[in-house]
């Protein structure tokens, strides 16, 4: 065998693929970073050639990295990147109740119409969950408002459409007085000798009656009477077609100023009004010191009672200011002394509008009224001394109008 000796002695380039042996390069003989991209063959760097570890970022081609390059579950939370999951790396149905936090489903997550009746648990919605007005008259079913929906007072008259209170919606006695509006009971409502339970005692007053309701089949027998012609105020008054009994009318007596009588002392002087169209009698009252004119008469024998009104018709020739008349009324009972103290006194303040212009002062008598045929004694004075009379004049007493 011939020894080939190894070293200074062979040239460079001598040792050619064909002088090596199977395996005779092996690691040791390999300088650090011989095996360059091209010294390796294709599909050389296997799996199992490969360090744990080796491939690393870097080593990595831009997408290098395909699905079929991952392992099942190889992708965790972890290695996902705040917001990479998009709305396009979701699959159709992935999204489950499960995947879903607590209050992630927003209003405005919700597309418009998204909540549909499918949607909604029984009873999910409450009271809370609808808006004003959202009940309307499609959304309640036929027969949907039984009694107990209703508030107290909620079916006012508005909300009833017309004819919808029948006989049968009626309680006995409910029909009122309150409830009849005025002439409401026509004579088609009555029926003969109409009384019953419909209606409440006292339900039918006079307001409630149409004209000409009350016919005389309406009238029991001896059902009309007349206690009202014992009524103090009233008369009986007789037509050609019926008997009526009324309210008296007020009764008005005039008492011309002459016929007052001057008493002896500080009496109204007796005077006269001469106009171009018209002469008067007068009662002339001065100025300074309180004056009085005196009448006597029985009371009126139709008077049956009720408040007296009396007006004292006056004027003055001169001067501005008011006057006031005193009425004084005495009723000395039978044997009694005529200068008896007066019974009423009243007193009215009227101030001169016109010179020689007519005047009507009015006071009210209420109190310690007379009786018919009573014996009167009425006294007209002019309060002179009273702050209130201004009138620098003399106040002329034209006539007293008594009304019952």
């Amino acid at each position: 065998m011939t020894e080939v000796r190894i070293g200074a002695s062979l040239v460079d380039g001598a040792v050619t693929s064909a002088s090596l042996a199977t395996d005779a390069v092996t690691d040791e003989k390999l300088a650090a970073g011989a095996v360059t991209e091209d010294k390796l063959a294709v599909g050389a760097v296997t799996e199992d050639r490969l360090f744990a570890g080796a491939v690393t970022e870097d080593k990595l081609a831009a997408g290098a990295v395909t699905d079929a390059k991952l392992a099942s579950d190889a992708v965790t939370d972890e290695k996902l990147a705040a917001g990479a999951v998009t709305e396009d790396k979701l699959a159709a149905g992935a999204v489950t109740d499960a995947k879903l936090a607590s209050d992630a489903v927003t209003d405005e997550k919700l597309a418009a119409g998204a909540v549909t009746e499918d949607k909604l648990a029984a009873g999910a919605v409450t009271d809370a969950k609808l808006a004003s007005d959202a009940v309307t008259d499609e959304k309640l079913a036929a027969g949907a408002v039984t009694e107990d929906k209703l508030a107290a007072g909620a079916v006012t008259d508005a909300k009833l459409a017309s004819g919808a209170v029948t006989d049968e919606k009626l309680a006995a006695g409910a029909v009122t007085e309150a409830k009849l509006a005025a002439g409401a009971v026509t004579r088609a409502k009555l029926a003969q000798d109409a009384q019953g339970p419909e209606l409440a005692d006292g339900a039918v007053t006079t307001v409630k009656l149409a004209d000409g309701s009350v016919t005389a089949g309406k009238l029991a027998a001896g059902a009309v009477g007349i206690p009202s012609l014992t009524q103090t105020g009233h008369v009986l008054v007789v037509n050609s077609s019926q008997a009526l009994v009324q309210a008296s009318p007020p009764r008005a007596y005039p008492i011309p100023a002459k016929a007052f009588s001057s008493p002896q002392t500080d009496a109204a002087a007796p005077g006269a009004y001469h106009g171009t169209n018209i002469t008067l009698d007068t009662r002339d009252f001065d100025a300074t010191t309180e004056e009085h004119a005196d009448l006597v008469f029985p009371w009126p024998r139709l008077y049956d009672g009720g408040d007296l009104r009396w007006s004292i018709f006056w004027t003055a020739e001169s001067g501005s200011g008011s006057v006031v008349w005193e009425v004084n009324l005495g009723t000395p009972a039978d044997g009694a002394s005529l200068d008896s103290a007066p019974a009423f006194t009243g007193t009215v303040t009227d101030a001169l509008r016109t010179t020689n212009g007519a005047h009507v002062a009015t006071l009210t008598q209420s109190a310690n009224l007379p009786s018919a045929n009573d014996f009167c004694v009425l006294r007209i004075s002019r309060k002179a001394g009273d702050t209130a009379d201004t009138l620098a004049a003399d106040a002329r007493l034209i006539a007293v109008m008594l009304q019952t």
